[in-house]
């Protein structure tokens, strides 16, 4: 069974495509493909961190939900359902799998 990064991997391949070499481009290069280890998923995740990737893309995230929930609170929606709309846009960008 081969290793996949899920969610945000689009945006991680095309930040990271940029901005790793090495082995770290090696193993973006085998994501969502059996030939990916563990290994390459913990090189990866390194050099993600390290490149600044993923504190660019939490950024990014943190002003779209901002930028949701602003506009959710913009219309005459009843305020339990921006409520729940509001905790369904942070469950859903912030899940951890």
């Amino acid at each position: 069974m081969g290793y996949r990064i899920m969610g945000r991997a689009h945006a991680a391949a095309l930040w990271g495509r940029t901005r790793l070499d090495g082995a770290a481009a090696e193993a973006l290069q085998k994501t969502g493909s059996a030939a990916m280890t563990p290994q390459d998923v913990a090189l990866l995740q390194d050099a993600l961190l390290i490149s600044g990737v993923r504190d660019e893309m939490e950024k990014l995230i943190l002003e779209h939900v901002e930028d949701a929930c602003i506009a959710l609170t913009d219309t005459a929606l009843h305020p339990v359902g921006v409520a729940g709309l509001t905790n369904l846009t942070n469950a859903l960008a912030w899940r951890t799998s």
